[in-house]
């Protein structure tokens, strides 16, 4: 049974999680208030439910006033541990993937004889291209975004300021999914992981 939820994509797992988690947190609840708590279509509650159900993950009780009661099986207890495992996998490959792209696009401005420079790009990767920069022995003048939700965060020691302030005469490292090969939404989206798990989704808009 593993092996075959291996062969679904990140997303499907997470749903799946999410589903688990609620039903772990409140087995009173109800399809349409698991569809509420974690973002998913009512339809595809349903069909995880009844996956969920035929699989032996779950066991439903119907109780008075027509309510349905779902409880999670040892079975399902297990692999929502495997899900979870899954899910960080995923998260940590974007991030050495993301991170490894970074850390070569620095070296190629060290090379340069870049020593210095400030960082404009998604607010997801400022940190990691920050991270890189430290590690090369380049400093870091100033971060800069388009994200106007995330001017003044402090990214690393630095406050985050407006890519309006960002000045032309100095030099500039963009960093941005689009020279990574990456869809943001994808990698975001990945990243996002039940309130219970270790990891939740970054702050980005």
């Amino acid at each position: 049974m593993t092996k075959e939820r291996n062969n679904l994509n990140p997303s499907a797992d997470r749903q799946t999680l999410a589903v688990l988690e609620t039903m772990e947190q409140s087995s009173q609840a109800t399809q349409r208030e698991i569809a509420s708590r974690t973002g998913i279509s009512l339809g595809l509650v349903n069909a995880i439910v009844k996956d969920l159900a035929k699989r032996g993950m779950i066991k439903i009780r119907q109780v008075p006033r027509r309510r349905l009661l779902y409880y999670l099986t040892p079975h399902g207890f297990a692999e929502k541990s495997a899900l979870l495992l899954r899910v960080f996998r995923t998260v940590q490959h974007d991030y050495q993937q993301i991170r490894a792209q970074l850390f070569r696009q620095a070296s190629g401005m060290k090379e340069k004889g870049i020593c210095e420079l400030a960082i404009h790009g998604d607010p997801f990767l400022l940190e990691i291209g920050c991270i890189c920069c430290l590690e090369l022995g380049i400093a870091v003048k100033a971060l800069y975004t388009d994200n106007p939700y995330h001017v003044g965060d402090n990214v690393c020691g630095h406050i985050v300021g407006s890519a309006k302030d960002l000045k032309s005469d100095s030099a500039t490292w963009l960093v941005d999914f689009s020279s990574l090969g990456l869809v943001r939404d994808h990698v975001v989206e990945r990243s996002r992981l039940p309130e219970s798990g270790e990891l939740k989704e970054p702050a980005v808009s």
